[in-house]
């Protein structure tokens, strides 16, 4: 029997039990399957979409946002979860806002209008930097729950399968 064919095997019955609960799969369209309760669709206008159990939708600015929030959510970490997502608004939204910014300074005939649009901008960096260490923080977390969870379900003949 090849080693593809033992795979197949294993992962077929496993899929029935507890692996399915730590697996995450991508498909041909860009889909991502998570813990077999979460689907990561990208929305075409370059958000991502979770649906949870074919009933419940979030919505996210990047895929890695989106899997820090299942992995959360999946721990019963709500908290942490919900503020991965406001975040996540508050990340898009500075964007917006440093998007404004600049084309109002590059469109300020006054030099004070300038420099109150360059300090604005400024202001918007600083903000910007301090919900990225924060969030990316919450993602570094989320990679430790789903280690552990990987070390939790390792099956002691996993690694060889001949």
């Amino acid at each position: 029997m090849t080693d593809f064919k033992k795979l197949e095997n294993f992962l077929a019955q496993q899929l029935k039990g507890d692996l399915r609960t730590i697996l995450i799969t991508t498909d041909e369209n860009g889909n991502y399957e998570l813990f077999g309760k979460y689907v990561i669709v990208p929305t075409g206008t370059g958000y991502y979409k979770v649906v949870v159990n074919s009933t419940d939708e979030h919505e996210f600015g990047t895929v890695k946002y989106a899997v820090a929030w299942c992995t959360f959510d999946q721990s019963k970490k709500y908290r942490e979860a919900r503020r991965i997502k406001e975040l996540d608004l508050k990340l898009c939204s500075m964007e917006v806002d440093i998007a404004i910014h600049k084309k109002m300074i590059k469109n300020a005939k006054d030099a004070g209008l300038k420099c109150i649009y360059s300090t604005k901008l400024q202001e918007d960096g600083i903000k910007k930097k301090i919900m990225l260490t924060e969030i990316n923080s919450y993602i570094n977390t989320s990679k430790m729950i789903q280690a552990q969870r990987f070390e939790q379900k390792k099956q002691p003949n996993f690694s060889h399968l001949r």
